[in-house]
């Protein structure tokens, strides 16, 4: 009986592997026309289409009489062979359509695996992302023609919806922009102004602001009219719009101006340096690089100056490197000792630096080599220092060779 029943699940195993190793079928081409075939090389489904894609899930899209359908592995037709576009995405939906009058545009839309048209063919495009359709509407004036062609005024609206095909977004937004948090700044108006919205698609905000920005310690630079203020992952202005111009926070501190003057606040919209500035640097260690009219000094967070207001120049990096160029001569500014150091080089470069992007309404993005080494030249030689002062590579390489240095750090 043992033996038997052994004998009986060998067979089931054996049975059910072949059954497996069936449904994986593949297309294949056979006198200009295309089938499938299993795993086993057996054919499975006779060439009879012009062109055939994989199978996803259980649906594969073909095309016959210059049209595209879907079959199911049985060589049902699923969706009939009438439209000119057709792209599975999961969840028993395809993005179907027909083409435009214009060279490569389609008018799509979303059509179920039981043939049920979800939502019409009337969007430029669709794509499918994290369980999601976005959708892009057109709409376009035609404003001049010429040689048979047209000219067109283009504008484009989008929406979300979900992976049923029902909106979270009615297509009405002229922009749709996902933060790095998560949340989301949209706009309703081409031209105009955003609101922020949370990940569930909740709105936060009116649509009353210029601009929205990534968030910093927990706020957003935002604009309304002609002054900047902050807001906070729940939509709250929680520094009002009250500055000439403002900056991302670092480490709890933000550069901001008001009257023409540059200061430093908190975020509690305290005021750590007073607006007395023309311009400033990077905080860093309660001191910070700044101009009183044409020239660059240092000053602490007491309004002390560290280093007199004599040098024509700074180099001003997040986290990490000042210096400051006097007759063409460049220093580097030491926080530990609140000093300048004494060696002098012809140049200083940071390796990648972008004091605008730190500075402006987008996101950071991480760098690749620290902050605090920077490349550093004297007479027709380069090197790497660090913001100590200390050289990391002697400044004996030309810069092409330095670059290969570089890659050993």
């Amino acid at each position: 009986m043992r033996i038997h029943f052994t004998i009986f699940l060998i067979l089931i195993f054996c049975s059910t592997k072949q059954e497996l190793f069936a449904q994986e079928l593949k297309p294949f081409e056979s006198n200009g026309f295309y089938g499938y075939k299993n795993e086993l090389d057996e054919v499975s489904i006779e060439p009879q289409y012009q062109y055939a894609r994989d199978f996803s899930d259980e649906y594969a899209v073909i095309a016959q009489n210059d049209s595209l359908g879907v079959i199911d592995k049985q060589n049902k037709l699923i969706i009939p062979t009438k439209y000119e576009y057709l792209r599975y995405t999961g969840d028993n939906m395809f993005i179907f359509g027909f083409k435009s009058k214009y060279y490569g545009e389609y008018n799509l839309g979303i059509i179920s695996s039981k043939n049920n048209i979800i939502i019409q063919p009337e969007y430029h495009r669709i794509n499918f992302k994290n369980g999601k359709f976005y959708f892009t509407k057109q709409f376009s004036k035609i404003i001049g023609q010429s040689l048979g062609s047209d000219t067109r005024e283009i504008l484009y609206k989008y929406g979300i919806s979900d992976s049923l095909g029902n909106f979270i977004l009615e297509p009405k937004y002229s922009n749709i922009d996902f933060l790095h948090n998560g949340l989301i700044k949209i706009q309703l108006d081409f031209n105009g102004n955003y609101a922020l919205f949370d990940k569930k698609f909740k709105q936060l905000t009116e649509f009353k602001y210029m601009v929205i920005g990534e968030f910093y310690d927990g706020l957003s630079k935002v604009r309304e009219g002609d002054y900047f203020g902050y807001i906070n992952t729940k939509g709250e202005e929680v520094i009002k719009c009250q500055y000439d111009l403002n900056y991302i926070f670092i480490d709890s501190l933000a550069i901001a101006r008001k009257n023409g003057k540059a200061g430093i606040i908190n975020t509690k919209n305290e005021i750590v340096l007073d607006f007395e500035y023309q311009s400033l640097g990077i905080p860093f260690q309660e001191q910070v690089v700044a101009s009183d009219s044409l020239k660059w000094g240092i000053v602490n967070f007491k309004g002390e100056t560290l280093l007199d207001f004599n040098y024509d120049n700074k180099l001003s990096e997040f986290k990490g490197i000042t210096a400051l160029e006097k007759n063409s001569k460049w220093q580097v500014w030491d926080y530990g000792n609140k000093k300048l150091l004494n060696q002098k080089y012809d140049e200083l470069k940071l390796i990648e630096g972008d004091e605008s992007t730190v500075l402006g309404f987008g996101k950071v993005k991480p760098k690749k080599y620290s902050q605090s080494i920077m490349f550093a030249r004297i007479d027709e030689k380069w090197g790497i220092i660090n913001d100590k002062g200390i050289t990391v590579i002697p400044i004996e390489y030309e810069m092409n060779e330095l670059y290969k240095k570089l890659k050993t750090l």
